[in-house]
């Protein structure tokens, strides 16, 4: 899975991820890549936060031994370039 910034589609480092009314949860790394390991099958809601950006959010249907790959835009405010989120 993935999370990527602005219209450049640039990846950005220590988004927070987080899957609605669950308690999973992970952080980006410098690639901007993230996974949620054990995340059982059904529907979910998959949301990025990152200070300075508007939060993102995409439905998935996962479904038994399957494998999605989510691509999370993040559009700026104003904090343009940066590649790592602030705590």
């Amino acid at each position: 899975m993935r999370s990527s910034c602005g219209p450049t589609g640039q990846p950005l480092e220590a988004v927070r991820i987080t899957v609605d009314e669950t308690d999973f949860r992970a952080a980006t790394n410098r690639a901007g890549a993230f996974s949620l390991e054990g995340l059982p099958p059904g529907s979910y809601r998959i949301r990025a936060l990152c200070g300075g950006f508007d939060s993102s959010t995409q439905s998935v249907a996962l479904l038994e031994g399957e494998q999605v790959r989510v691509v999370l835009a993040l559009r700026s405010n104003g904090f343009a370039g940066r590649t790592r989120c602030s705590a």
